[in-house]
């Protein structure tokens, strides 16, 4: 709530629309929403066939995967120090089912 209110002020102080977004970047935007919408009707069908606990571990391993894509697709190298807190997390994950 008082995020909301900051964002209030700050627009009323500045004058500037928070959400005046150039007609290039809708396309993403409901290429984004329509992702995560998506992700989360998958998230509750999961949870019926599965545990809770199996299917929120199975929702956020997304995050141990973006560096394996940033290498694919953007180049990135993958860092000795990424490697290392993936397998922890991992492991961490795997301790939690």
């Amino acid at each position: 709530m008082v995020t909301v209110f900051l964002s209030f002020m700050s627009t009323k102080f500045y004058k500037q629309d928070l959400l005046d977004l150039d007609n290039s970047l809708y396309g993403s935007i409901v290429a984004r929403f329509t992702m995560g919408f998506f992700s989360d009707i998958l998230l509750f069908i999961a949870f019926t066939f599965t545990t809770y606990s199996k299917g929120i571990c199975l929702f956020f391993t997304n995050t141990l995967m973006i560096p394996f894509f940033a290498a694919c697709f953007l180049g990135e190298k993958i860092k000795k120090v990424d490697i290392v807190a993936i397998l922890l997390s991992f492991v961490g994950m795997l301790l939690i089912i």
